[in-house]
């Protein structure tokens, strides 16, 4: 095992058990500014790519290879875009709860691309597509604001990315 896959503790130590706000903040702050240029400069079909590179800056000192991250972080939100724009299954007036559904959908297919990269890395990669799902599902209402979807799918998917770190394979 390299230096980059430890995560700090020695094979024969618990992981640790509380929350890494330093790694927490890095990764919201890459998903929100990710979400921010992608939504607001370069268009919605470049989220995945941008919000994939910030937050591949943040994992690429946990994980090996960190850059398939963005690869399947940009499929992952292309073929949610796909989904949901070209085939448009949630109409646009369908309120908060059609908004739900709509990143239910987006989290679910990015989360999906992810943990193909992420199961190579960590025990109970699993739970990452559940929190994708979550995270950005729930950013997705809008009940904050359309501007602050980063932020609220960043708390979330970073609390639980977090998590999956302390137990490395």
């Amino acid at each position: 095992m390299t230096d980059r896959n430890r995560l700090d503790i020695e094979p024969d130590q618990p992981p640790r058990s509380q929350i890494d706000w330093g790694f927490w903040f890095q990764w919201l702050l890459a998903t929100t500014v990710g979400w921010a240029i992608g939504w607001g400069l370069v268009g919605d079909i470049s989220i995945g790519i941008v919000i994939g590179i910030g937050q591949w800056l943040v994992l690429r000192r946990f994980i090996f290879e960190p850059g398939w991250w963005i690869w399947a972080s940009s499929i992952g939100w292309g073929v949610g875009w796909a989904v949901i724009v070209v085939v448009e299954i949630i109409p646009a007036d369908a309120g908060i709860a059609g908004s739900g559904v709509i990143g239910l959908i987006f989290g679910l297919l990015l989360g999906t691309a992810q943990w193909l990269v992420l199961r190579q890395h960590v025990y109970g990669a699993g739970w990452w597509v559940l929190a994708s799902s979550a995270g950005w599902a729930i950013a997705f209402t809008g009940l904050l604001g359309q501007t602050v979807i980063g932020v609220v799918a960043g708390v979330v998917t970073g609390l639980a990315m977090d998590l999956l770190l302390r137990f490395p394979r």
